[in-house]
C-alpha cells in the first residue's frame, strides 16, 4: 500500500511541475506581450502602487481553531482556504501567494500536510510557508521546519503573522 501511494504521489509530482512549467512559460509570455503593448501605446506610463491586501493559502480541516482564525484575518489578508489538499496544490498554480499557512494540529492530517508542502515547493521552491501548531517539537513540524518553513505557535500572535505574510 505504500508503494502504491508513493508511486500515485509521484505522479502527481511529476504531472504538478509540467503544469507549472507550462502555467508559467505562458504567463511569461503573456506578460512580454503586455508590456510592449503597453510601451508602444505609453511609454511614460508608470506602474500604481497596489495597497491591496496580501494573498495567503490555508489549509487545515474544519475546528473552532480555524473559524476563529480566518475570521481574525479576513480584513487583512486576501483569504484561499480549503481542507482538500490537492485544492490548495492547484491554486498554488493558478495563483501566486505571500505565504502558505499549514495548520498541523489536529483534525488536520499531517500527511497531507507534509503532502502539500513538498508538492509545492517542488514546483516552487521560494514559496514561503507558515506552519501553525501548539505542538512544535513535533517530528512532523520539525522535518518540514528542516525543510524551510516557519514556526507559528498556537494560539497564533496576528501581528508575528502578519510580519511573516508581509515580509
Amino acid at each position: 500500500m505504500d508503494m502504491d501511494f508513493e508511486s500515485k504521489r509521484k505522479a502527481l509530482l511529476k504531472d504538478l511541475s509540467s503544469l507549472k512549467r507550462e502555467s508559467s512559460i505562458k504567463r511569461k509570455l503573456s506578460s512580454i506581450k503586455n508590456s510592449k503593448n503597453t510601451e508602444e501605446n505609453d511609454p511614460e506610463q508608470k506602474p500604481l502602487v497596489s495597497h491591496s491586501k496580501p494573498a495567503i493559502a490555508v489549509y487545515g480541516n474544519q475546528s473552532f481553531f480555524m473559524r476563529s482564525f480566518l475570521q481574525s484575518l479576513k480584513n487583512l489578508c486576501d483569504i484561499t482556504f480549503s481542507e482538500q489538499n490537492e485544492q490548495i496544490i492547484n491554486q498554488c498554480l493558478e495563483k501566486s501567494y505571500s505565504a502558505i499557512l499549514i495548520d498541523m494540529d489536529e483534525p488536520t492530517d499531517w500527511r497531507m500536510s507534509t503532502d502539500i508542502f513538498s508538492s509545492v515547493k517542488t514546483i516552487n521552491p521560494h514559496q514561503r510557508f507558515a506552519l501553525l501548531t501548539s505542538k512544535p517539537d513535533d517530528p512532523n513540524v520539525e522535518v518540514l521546519l528542516h525543510r524551510g518553513a516557519v514556526l507559528i505557535r498556537k494560539p497564533v500572535n496576528i501581528g508575528e503573522l502578519m510580519d511573516f505574510v508581509k515580509a
